[in-house]
């Protein structure tokens, strides 16, 4: 079975959802997150862990904060490929990697070829493999420019 990295957000996202100075959008759009990191890292569950990053990733889209998207989407991700749904992890990756370089989203854009990454390492056949080299490669890039260490570290380790 695959295991990609949830980023052990939850805690980030358990004090966003605790926080009264928040709207209560954000904090039920960060319950939510919380809630499908549980259920993937604790619970083993990762379909439904799939369809609450799902409903986080709506919810912080219109709340328009995309690092809440990013982290949501990267979420949604790694359940899918916990669930053997490889084709559709990449399908799903691919398609807001377009969105977040139309968009100029550098972060979304790092969240996004780093997720790629983690899926095409694993049984996903030589030239997909290959390309995740190429796409942790740039994910590391990308987040050494906006400074966040331990995501550059993360994309170095992606492909181990």
């Amino acid at each position: 079975m695959l295991s990609t990295s949830t980023d052990d957000l939850a805690v980030k996202y358990s004090a966003l959802r605790d926080d009264p100075s928040q709207s209560p959008e954000v904090r039920e759009a960060a319950r939510i997150f919380a809630k499908a990191e549980f259920l993937l890292r604790a619970e083993d569950d990762p379909e439904t862990a799939s369809q609450k990053a799902s409903e986080a990733v709506s919810l912080f889209r219109e709340l328009q904060d995309p690092v809440g998207v990013a982290d949501s989407l990267r979420l949604h991700i790694c359940a899918l490929a916990q669930q053997e749904e490889r084709k559709e992890a990449l399908r799903v990756g691919q398609e807001e990697l377009a969105v977040a370089e139309r968009s100029g989203n550098r972060l979304g854009r790092a969240a996004m070829l780093l997720s790629l990454a983690e899926v095409a390492c694993y049984r996903c056949g030589s030239e997909k493999r290959e390309q995740a080299f190429l796409w942790a490669e740039e994910a590391r890039r990308v987040y050494a420019q906006l400074g966040d260490r331990k995501m550059e570290g993360h994309a170095m380790s992606s492909t181990l």
